[in-house]
């Protein structure tokens, strides 16, 4: 009998693939200390950084800002409307 595996053992694909880890540590802040600044949980920061979930568009504001930089950088595949990006990019200044 072959031998079984948890399934949480198994590395899932990220979903949707972002920068916001990279951000975090040039900046050298843990994720607990991020998610501080930002008033969420250390587990919802963990998701948005692997991909398995995403942020809203007011928490991903907030999250842009405190990262020094846009919203647009932290999730490239996500395709902004041309108006849209404009609303991003001048919410986070």
């Amino acid at each position: 009998m072959p031998p079984q595996h948890s399934t949480r053992l198994v590395r899932l694909p990220s979903k949707n693939p972002n920068t916001i880890r990279k951000y975090r540590l040039a900046l050298g802040l843990t994720q607990r200390e991020l998610a501080a600044m930002l008033g969420i949980h250390a587990n919802t920061l963990s998701e948005w950084e692997r991909g398995l979930t995403c942020p809203a568009a007011e928490p991903l504001l907030r999250l842009a800002k405190v990262l020094s930089t846009l919203a647009e950088n932290l999730y490239p595949q996500f395709y902004f409307r041309h108006g849209a990006k404009e609303q991003l990019t001048a919410a986070v200044v």
